[in-house]
């Protein structure tokens, strides 16, 4: 329960929305909008899934109309026999010439709307469902690599290119209960005012929540959802019991259909980390990986995936793996701390990295956070004895790299200035190093973006 961005706090209970319905003799249980746009991009063929639930036999007319900014574009209306139980139909409205959503700086994000009516013979209305989706086409292409083992890792939406501007994402409140509508709404307000085009959200938090998701399609972020799987320092090579993995492909089953009407959702994930071994990343021949591949497949075929993160030969971004084995470094993690005035330049004009999905550059937060969480009296010294710091820092008070960089800084805020100097110079370098090799390497996911918590030091 303890990472390196928070504090220990364990969470108990039900943290998300909860509804209770009543419906009268039958409901829609389930709605799944698919477009499918031909190559030239001038037709959508858009398949539309509904599930219904009755309780008795009976007719049912279903009513489902698309619309455009509140305009409808077609409407169809089925008359239907239901047993009791579940009964699924499937229909496709064609739309010509439709507008096409794009990820932040490629273009717009328009967003339709299939409105779907479920109707009693005399026309009393038993329930309604309205699901907004979004027309676009993606799909990862190799990338400008020698080594023909690699995965893809370049993205193409609507036959476009496109070198992916991401960050990490961890859960916004330490509690995940907690409802932060303004937290929200401010960062990815920012991330998309910082040109970013996808966020990655890390496996060891959650399954993001609807809002999110649904600012993420107004704004053109792109999300990369991993399953709640991460390396933890206890294993991080997944159970293979049958009933470990029968209950995760359980949770897999009842989420995806949650999210995969979001055009923002581009990529799901088996999780974070995990690995057979220091430098091995586990792929789809793992039997939990493979099952959870199988249940996205099955619910969501439209949708990419990867086994984990990172993915390929090796898992560190180092200077000896790429002394060792330079097109290994497929999909790549680390480092995560400053290098040092030499050592962060070194290594990264040698990066040789496919897809650079987790790295950082530590820094201490701002003075009014720090004074805010930590008495002015206990900011002194800022080491791992000082027990605040421990508690408020851990991984990332890197006091011998400060001294080495700096030489001896004995006020809070000229080491303040200090580590977010290398902070923001580190990260750059690392951002631009990784660009100038674009489209061998496909994209740049710092981490962090946002931290659940105030901590003094971090890599927020």
């Amino acid at each position: 329960y303890w990472w390196d961005f928070c504090p220990r706090m364990v969470h108990i209970g039900i943290w998300d929305d909860v509804t209770l319905d009543f419906h009268a003799s039958a409901r829609i249980a389930d709605v799944f909008v698919r477009p499918t746009l031909d190559a030239d991009l001038q037709r959508a063929d858009v398949s539309v899934t509904v599930d219904l639930d009755s309780a008795q036999p009976g007719a049912v007319t279903v009513e489902t109309t698309l619309r455009l900014d509140g305009d409808s574009i077609t409407v169809t209306r089925a008359e239907h026999t239901l047993a009791p139980g579940s009964t699924r139909l499937d229909l496709t409205l064609a739309i010509d010439a439709p507008r096409l959503w794009y990820p932040n700086g490629y273009g717009d994000q328009p967003l339709y709307e299939a409105d779907i009516h479920a109707l009693a013979a005399d026309g009393t209305l038993l329930d309604r469902r309205t699901v907004r989706f979004g027309i676009r086409s993606i799909e990862l292409i190799p990338n400008e690599t020698p080594d023909a083992s690699a995965r893809p890792y370049t993205l193409v939406v609507n036959g476009q290119r496109m070198y992916i501007k991401g960050w990490n994402w961890v859960p916004m409140d330490v509690m995940y209960g907690v409802p932060r509508p303004e937290k929200l709404e401010r960062l990815l307000t920012l991330a998309q005012r910082a040109h970013v085009n996808l966020l990655r959200i890390w496996g060891g938090g959650l399954i993001e929540t609807e809002a999110f998701y649904n600012r993420c399609d107004e704004l053109g972020i792109l999300v990369w959802q991993e399953f709640i799987m991460s390396s933890s320092g206890i294993d991080n090579n997944p159970s293979t019991e049958p009933e470990f993995i029968a209950m995760m492909v359980n949770e897999a089953e009842q989420i995806i259909p949650r999210r995969r009407n979001h055009p923002s959702l581009a990529i799901w994930c088996g999780g974070n980390e995990l690995t057979a071994g220091e430098e091995q990343p586990l792929d789809d021949r793992h039997p939990l990986l493979a099952a959870l591949r199988d249940t996205v497949v099955r619910l969501d075929p439209d949708r990419l995936w990867l086994p984990t993160s990172p993915t390929g030969r090796l898992f560190s971004n180092s200077l000896e793996n790429i002394e060792s084995d330079p097109t290994g470094l497929h999909d790549v993690h680390g480092p995560w701390e400053y290098q040092g005035v030499t050592g962060q330049y070194e290594l990264y004009n040698k990066g040789t990295s496919l897809l650079h999905s987790e790295f950082g550059v530590e820094g201490i937060t701002n003075l009014r956070t720090l004074d805010t969480v930590i008495a002015p009296d206990n900011q002194i010294p800022v080491t791992l004895e000082n027990p605040i710091w421990e508690h408020l820092g851990a991984w990332w008070v890197k006091t011998t790299m400060w001294r080495e960089t700096f030489g001896d800084i004995s006020d809070i805020e000229s080491l303040i200035r200090a580590t977010q100097l290398t902070q923001a110079d580190g990260l750059r370098y690392a951002l631009e190093a990784d660009r100038r090799r674009k489209y061998q390497n496909s994209g740049t996911l710092p981490w962090q973006f946002n931290e659940p918590y105030p901590m003094a030091a971090c890599t927020s």
